[in-house]
């Protein structure tokens, strides 16, 4: 995945929901039951899946984000924009 800024992905998260809803993100939801560590289609060195809900006032979404290791950090490997 080519490197996306802060400001990149906060661009992203509001074409989310732009088109139907105003307002700013209210809060997340995250909850351990929808985060793995071996789903179909995971790479060598992904560790970890994760399944987040992001809410305004009159909106719910959420981002699938895969998260890999480099260099003993932990980087986004993808990230999956909105609910499936």
């Amino acid at each position: 995945m080519k490197e996306l800024s802060p400001e990149t992905l906060r661009i992203r998260l509001y074409e989310m929901f732009a088109g139907y809803a105003e307002g700013e993100p209210t809060g997340i939801h995250y909850d351990e039951e929808f985060s793995m560590d071996d789903w179909f289609g995971r790479r060598p060195d992904e560790i970890g899946l994760a399944y987040v809900g992001i809410h305004g006032d009159s909106w719910n979404e959420a981002v699938t984000v895969a998260v890999r290791e480099e260099k003993g950090s932990l980087a986004i490997s993808s990230v999956q924009w909105g609910r499936p």
